[in-house]
């Protein structure tokens, strides 16, 4: 509208019979004719873009130079290009820039059949109608880009509004709590089943510092629960901002008694800004009275099974003793048979009821000064009959290096004959197996059982320290066991700080291999206290 009305006004304050306004087109910066007047005086929009073949022409000369000119005779000017069929009847011509700050957006331009047919005077007035048609132009399009942001803003926010209210509902919907903190621990979101878990309406945290945690209470006993709750989710908060990575703690809360696992996570955009933190709360209070149940329940069970067992292989050991009369070989036989596997379900009642105390963690490590090729050579002599009548050829190695270390003697005995013992059952008759002692670069004594024996596949030993797993093999019926015994070693190996891992390769064997500290931390400590004092 801005464009048929500059072409018209252009037009009547001259008197020139026609004309047209040619801004480029924004996109392709071609001139491109708008707006046309006819001799009749009205005025047509139009969009014919403007091109010659052979040069810019008089518009682009405009363009180009930012000033108005006045042409009396076309014919006779360069820079009217004459294409034919185009403008045939035009003899003079008088055209002005549409100037704005960004330079020239456009030509006014009137057309008359006439030679000389403008004055100067008509040039300097169209020129000053070319800016005010400039001016309107520019805050035209000026309006339609505004007009366009906003319109694409209100969908952006209309898109937001609804993505919030999914994420929202599925907030709100959630089995676990949620709870989102800014930058500075203010709450700004809290679910209902973080309402639910803490036992804190949300009207009393969204928007508070997490603070206002400790102004929730009316009695010293939720005062009390108010305290723990507050330093456990302060404390989370304080190790994800040093470690800035997803952590998990526990966090035991009193009168009710109630167990919370809390995930913390930093709360950040696609480009990485660091928003706050997000805490994922979930009741556990039920599993672990379910599992203190189970393991309470089976620990009772093996002790009862443990005391009849007892008498049973007692008096198997009697009888095969002849201490009832001479035995047939038949009844030898049998005997034999109720024995082994006495002693198998015997072996299975300890590892279960070991399983428990690592569980309960009541296993306490008596640590004193070790050998460890005492310890070779205790397995060694425990095993000897089970070597000599599959005939292996059993190898012990200890480095020159390896000093006595800090050690519970019995449990690492313990350690040493699960890892042997299993290499001697899985070991084929005339097979070999090495026992070695080194230190590792890390100044930590290493432990390695190597056999040539059935070996592991490696689907296998994802699962090998998994309790009750036993991997399948041409001697796993003959080898029996639990399935405890790796789970337990690896337990009782951590315990004294150290680790235990397998390379294995199916058909060639496999190594055992744990370590160990020279000294217990505890120790360095003592001695470094009695060092001071001395």
């Amino acid at each position: 509208k801005g464009l048929k009305q500059g072409a018209g006004v252009g037009g009547h304050a001259v008197g020139g019979p026609a004309g047209s306004n040619q801004p480029p087109d924004p996109q392709s910066r071609v001139l491109t004719c708008r707006a046309v007047l006819a001799s009749d005086g009205t005025v047509q929009a139009t969009n014919i873009p403007i091109s010659f073949a052979h040069g810019e022409g008089l518009s682009g000369w405009v363009m180009r130079e930012q000033q108005p000119v006045c042409i009396a005779d076309v014919h006779a000017d360069e820079r009217w290009l004459h294409e034919e069929g185009r403008a045939d009847e035009v003899r003079s011509v008088i055209a002005a820039p549409l100037m704005t700050q960004d330079g020239p957006s456009g030509v006014l331009m009137l057309s008359s059949p006439k030679v000389n047919s403008f004055s100067q005077e008509q040039v300097q007035l169209l020129a000053t109608i070319a800016n005010e048609v400039a001016i309107v132009i520019h805050n035209a399009t000026l309006y339609t880009v505004i007009n366009e942001i906003a319109m694409e803003r209100g969908e952006l926010w209309a898109q937001q509004r609804e993505e919030n209210s999914k994420n929202q509902a599925i907030l709100q919907s959630l089995g676990e709590g949620v709870m989102v903190l800014d930058e500075r621990q203010r709450v700004v979101l809290y679910n209902a089943a973080a309402e639910q878990i803490l036992a804190i309406p949300a009207d009393s945290l969204v928007g508070q510092p997490l603070t206002q945690l400790l102004k929730h209470s009316g009695s010293d006993t939720s005062s009390q629960r108010a305290e723990v709750m507050f330093e456990g989710l302060r404390q989370g908060l304080e190790a994800l901002k040093e470690q800035a990575r997803n952590h998990n703690r526990l966090m035991e809360l009193p009168s009710p008694d109630q167990t919370i696992a809390l995930n913390f996570a930093p709360w950040v955009d696609h480009r990485g800004n660091l928003y706050g933190s997000v805490v994922v709360l979930r009741d556990i209070t039920r599993e672990i009275e379910a599992d203190r149940a189970k393991r309470d329940f089976i620990s009772s069970v093996s002790h009862e099974l443990r005391t009849p067992l007892t008498s049973i292989k007692g008096y198997v050991d009697l009888l095969l003793l002849g201490a009832a009369g001479q035995l047939s070989e038949g009844q030898l036989s049998f005997l034999s048979v109720v024995k082994n596997n006495a002693n198998r379900l015997m072996d299975l009642i300890n590892d279960i009821l070991e399983i428990g105390r690592i569980d309960a963690n009541k296993i306490q490590l008596a640590f004193e000064q070790v050998h460890i090729e005492h310890i070779f050579q205790d397995v060694l002599q425990t095993l000897q009959a089970e070597i000599d009548r599959k005939q292996l050829a059993v190898t012990t190695s200890v480095a020159d290096d390896v000093p006595p270390i800090t050690a519970d003697p019995r449990r690492l005995t313990q350690v040493v004959l699960n890892l042997l013992s299993n290499a001697v059952k899985y070991t084929y008759p005339g097979g070999r197996i090495g026992l070695r002692a080194s230190m590792n670069p890390a100044g930590l004594v290493q432990v390695d059982v190597e056999d040539n024996g059935v070996g592991i596949s490696p689907e296998q030993q994802q699962h090998l320290f998994r309790r009750f797993y036993r991997a399948d093999n041409p001697l796993r019926d003959e080898a029996g066991g639990t399935g405890l015994g790796l789970s337990i070693a690896k337990s009782l190996v951590e315990l004294h700080g150290g680790e235990m891992w397998v390379e294995s390769e199916t058909g060639k064997g496999s190594t055992f291999s744990f370590i160990v500290p020279v000294v217990q931390p505890e120790q360095e400590r003592d001695e470094d206290t009695a060092g001071d004092t001395e």
